[in-house]
């Protein structure tokens, strides 16, 4: 096959500073093709080309859609045929200035210099598409390849050739994990579909790399004036964005599959607290949320009992929330997973009751040991006898229920007395504590002061 020797006396001219005594050194020694790190030598000097000159070139990492598989169907040599003819078809279909490369394995990288237009690259991909069309035959066999491509562009989204290479390859990925046959990065301002996969696999290294934290945030026992439990919730510290809600990522867990190895990193760290907790002498309860997804999950339940396991923790003191939204959405299934919940010892709180349709017969066929109003009701019944009438309604409810009923958003004292005349069990909100580190917690705890006092 035609190799890429020539170009390595085109590029000394252009002024790259190479021995050519190790011009033979720089390829890759199956396919004849520029190698990895010649490659991005010359990616180095075009992109200071692209800087003097004001012009811009792509990046394109190239991947062979299950080569492993190939080579163990057909053995090592046909692989290696693979590889050869794959270097050989991206090479006719690109420009002579085009440079392409052999990284590694299945993987080729292409760089396109002095783009004509803005849909150069993805001309240029669809033409590489149209060279794989037709089978390869090897081996007597005729084996139809298909390819990934990640594109990135310089300048317009990156500063240097790390960030290049990062880009392109994060496209890659993002094609792959689509079922694309290629994506380009543009960023998140043009491409939040793109930039929604970077966040997922940022939060996916997070969570397999522990770097997560929880909060918690205190439910005072409005009878016995005292914290009596706290709710886990989930921070993400990241290192652009600061520290990060769930609000922000765990849309972005559900859609990338990452809710549950999410759920089961939060449910395992609450339980290891609260057991902490009972450690240092403070019998704390704790609750966790739990995401519409795993409504159906059969391994929620796996989850839940490994966490208690591993940290002797009474399941009594673990308190699973979930939308009404969701009971309702995974109605069948949710029941059944509900009711194991509630066998194995773990109480179900409903979160934010009154924002959904469920009715009060199905509530008595769940296995719920608490209801929490919403604080969109909460915030709404200051002067409005009709909203403290449908507040007064879902407490008496619960009650009549044999339900613990709490309330979220409680901000101020006026709310707060209020929600004591109409007899709420628990509240919650910024105006008994805002989420703390577990350390504040408990302090608090310990000095019994909050600012309901």
């Amino acid at each position: 096959m035609p190799d890429q020797r020539h170009e390595s006396a085109s590029a000394l001219r252009r002024g790259h500073t190479l021995d050519p005594a190790k011009v033979v050194e720089l390829y890759d020694s199956l396919t004849g093709l520029l190698g990895r790190k010649y490659f991005f030598h010359l990616v180095n000097n075009e992109i200071e080309k692209c800087r003097s000159e004001h012009s811009r070139l792509a990046l394109v990492i190239i991947d062979i859609v299950g080569f492993r598989r190939v080579n163990l169907a057909t053995g090592l040599d046909a692989g290696d045929a693979v590889l050869c003819e794959t270097g050989r078809r991206l090479r006719g279909a690109l420009r002579g200035c085009d440079s392409v490369a052999r990284l590694g394995n299945g993987e080729f990288a292409a760089l396109l210099p002095s783009m004509i237009s803005e849909d150069h690259p993805t001309l240029a991909i669809n033409k590489l598409l149209s060279a794989f069309q037709e089978p390869f035959e090897v081996a007597g066999l005729n084996l139809n390849i298909d390819l990934r491509f990640g594109v990135a562009l310089f300048p317009d989204t990156c500063a240097n050739t790390d960030q290049l290479v990062r880009h392109a390859t994060l496209a890659l990925l993002h094609a792959t994990e689509r079922g694309r046959p290629f994506s380009v990065y543009y960023g998140g301002a043009v491409d939040t579909d793109l930039a929604d996969y970077a966040h997922a696999l940022e939060l996916r290294s997070a969570v397999e790399q522990n770097q997560l934290i929880l909060h918690y945030q205190p439910k005072w026992d409005v009878e016995k004036k005292k914290i009596a439990a706290a709710e886990a919730l989930v921070r993400w510290p990241h290192r652009d964005h600061g520290l990060i809600g769930p609000s922000k990522f765990i849309p972005v867990a559900e859609e990338g599959n990452l809710i549950r190895p999410l759920t089961s990193w939060v449910i395992n760290e609450a339980v290891r607290q609260c057991a902490a907790w009972h450690g240092e002498g403070l019998k704390l309860e704790i609750s966790a949320n739990v995401s519409a997804k795993l409504l159906h999950d059969p391994e929620l339940l796996e989850i839940v009992k490994n966490a208690l396991d591993i940290w002797s923790l009474p399941p009594e003191y673990l308190t699973l929330e979930v939308t009404e939204t969701a009971i309702m959405q995974y109605r069948e299934e949710g029941t059944e997973i509900l009711n194991q919940l509630a066998h194995l010892g773990v109480l179900v709180s409903i979160d934010d009751f009154g924002t959904g349709y469920s009715s009060f017969a199905y509530l008595c066929d769940l296995p719920v040991k608490e209801l929490k109003i919403d604080k969109s009701i909460v915030n709404s019944m200051r002067g409005n006898t009709d909203k403290e009438t449908v507040l007064r309604t879902i407490i008496d409810l619960g009650h009549n229920l044999g339900l613990l009923v709490t309330a979220e958003g409680v901000e101020d004292e006026e709310k707060y007395r209020s929600l004591e005349q109409l007899g709420c069990d628990i509240v919650q909100g910024y105006h008994i504590s805002p989420p703390l580190t577990a350390k504040h917690l408990t302090s608090l705890v310990r000095t019994g002061s909050t600012l309901a006092d």
